[in-house]
């Protein structure tokens, strides 16, 4: 069933030719005549790979060009002597997996998680020394996809995947080491597999530092989060509250205006014509009569006397207006604090009764 599964696997593969070498150690009783060969692999001679059946260790590794796999390499070659243990080539891409570069990345992410935490809460009061001050201005369109890049650094190599990677090569040691034959365990062979054992031991012990590292980090990163939620729901809320106010304040502009509009507009409909015609036609100054049809000498009177007046009515009811719209304003700008903490106690008055918690959001209103 394997072999049919991994045919039918190999099947649905594409073929792409890629550029492949092999090293060749070969070691002799005599140190002068060990090899430690880099050649190019044909298709010949990794059938002679797949085919052989000599007491002969041999491996097969592929890696992109971020595992930098000709380093490693490189280290085989330095411990050409120990190739014979099969382990070793796994324990040397385990720990070149698991270097510095990644407990570097870790504690990047932790102090970029410190950055965010003295953005949004103040935390640390010490002035951050050179270099580690904020680059610039976070805001919150910023801070979430910084939170989503760090959480995504962190997870990348979680150390309980790698804890049982470790798992898995000590229990292959340990097999290998009890199925060996004793005429075969020489002192070369003793030493690197109990190097290996440490090593594995060491590995083993810093995952288990490195993973309560990294949830201390991601459980940081969640407080984090439901505070940007809190931060987000907040001034939604407020902008909620500021949004309504303003739309209440224009429709009572709105409101005045109209009943100012409908005022002057009914009072003129009613008075103006019946008014202007009895008292145009009442005037003095305009003689009808058949043998005098000339303006009186007295008509600038009228002008003097109406034209001061019917400003003093309208400068009147100007001033009425403007006082009564500043009136409306104070109003309104008072109520929006009011409305504001009105509204947050009868959420809270909620809250207490189905939970029992007296908790607030906001600061209380002012005096």
């Amino acid at each position: 069933m394997d072999e049919f599964l991994f045919n039918e696997q190999l099947g649905l593969s594409d073929f792409i030719p890629e550029a492949t070498h092999y090293l060749e150690i070969l070691n002799y009783s005599h140190p002068d005549m060990n090899r430690s060969e880099w050649h190019s692999l044909s298709s010949e001679d990794f059938d002679n790979f797949l085919t052989r059946k000599a007491r002969i260790l041999s491996g097969y590794v592929k890696g992109t060009e971020k595992a930098n796999v000709k380093t490693l390499i490189s280290q085989v070659q330095h411990y050409a002597s120990s190739v014979a243990h099969p382990l070793l080539l796994p324990v040397l891409i385990f720990c070149r997996e698991l270097s510095q570069e990644n407990d570097k990345e870790q504690r990047d992410a932790r102090q970029n998680v410190r950055k965010l935490e003295e953005t949004l809460l103040n935390r640390y009061s010490v002035k951050p020394a050179a270099g580690y001050e904020q680059p610039k201005d976070l805001v919150l369109d910023s801070i979430i996809p910084e939170l989503h890049k760090l959480r995504c650094k962190v997870l990348w190599k979680r150390p309980q995947a790698w804890h049982n990677v470790a798992g898995r090569i000590l229990k292959a040691t340990d097999e290998f080491w009890d199925n060996i034959e004793k005429h075969q365990r020489d002192p070369a062979l003793q030493k690197i597999h109990q190097t290996i054992l440490s090593r594995l031991d060491f590995v083993s012990v810093k995952l288990e530092g490195l993973e309560s590292y990294t949830q201390v980090t991601l459980e940081r990163m969640d407080l984090l989060r439901e505070l940007m939620n809190s931060i987000i729901g907040q001034v939604e809320s407020r902008l909620n509250v500021e949004i309504a106010t303003q739309q209440h304040r224009l429709a009572d502009a709105s409101r005045r205006d109209s009943i100012s509009m409908k005022t002057l507009a009914f009072l003129g409909a009613i008075f103006l014509p019946g008014t202007f015609l009895a008292t145009f036609f009442s005037m003095p100054f305009f003689d009808f009569s058949a043998n005098n049809d000339a303006f009186s000498s007295r008509i600038g009177i009228y002008f003097v006397i109406m034209v001061p007046l019917t400003l003093l009515t309208l400068g009147t009811w100007w001033k009425f207006n403007q006082i009564s719209v500043k009136e409306g304003e104070a109003e309104d700008l008072g109520d929006i604090e009011r409305r504001v903490y009105t509204l947050e106690a009868r959420i809270m008055q909620r809250i207490r009764r189905r939970t029992g918690l007296g908790i607030g959001t906001w600061e209380a209103p002012p005096a």
